[in-house]
């Protein structure tokens, strides 16, 4: 812990017994350690992911679909994300997780497909 300078949790959106269980853990990990504790955007994580792998620059409109969201977000600037539309409901991640079950892929199927 002595070369980690915080700790960075993501606090929605998603499945709430996940996020409690990630934010409780980061917390205490936090507090224990004296570390400040960083609260991300689960969807604009996704987002800032992407500028790890690629030269992505905004702005853009971007898709963040998984298993527990699907989002549309226009992305301003690097910390600047406006959300245009979401789910409420389903997710299209979820989907293609039931549509790789069918086809004998097994759990997640969506990445895989």
């Amino acid at each position: 812990m002595n070369d980690i300078d915080a700790v960075a949790v993501s606090y929605a959106p998603g499945l709430i017994g996940a996020l409690l269980t990630g934010v409780n853990f980061a917390k205490g990990l936090a507090f224990a350690n004296n570390k400040p504790l960083i609260p991300v955007n689960h969807i604009q994580g996704h987002i800032a992911a992407s500028y790890i792998e690629h030269d992505v620059k905004p702005p853009f409109l971007a898709l963040a679909a998984s298993g527990g969201h699907t989002s549309v977000i226009d992305v301003r600037g690097r910390t600047d994300f406006v959300t245009v539309g979401r789910t409420r409901d389903d997710a299209v991640g979820e989907c293609f997780d039931k549509i790789a079950r069918v086809m004998g892929i097994a759990y997640p199927g969506g990445a895989e497909m």
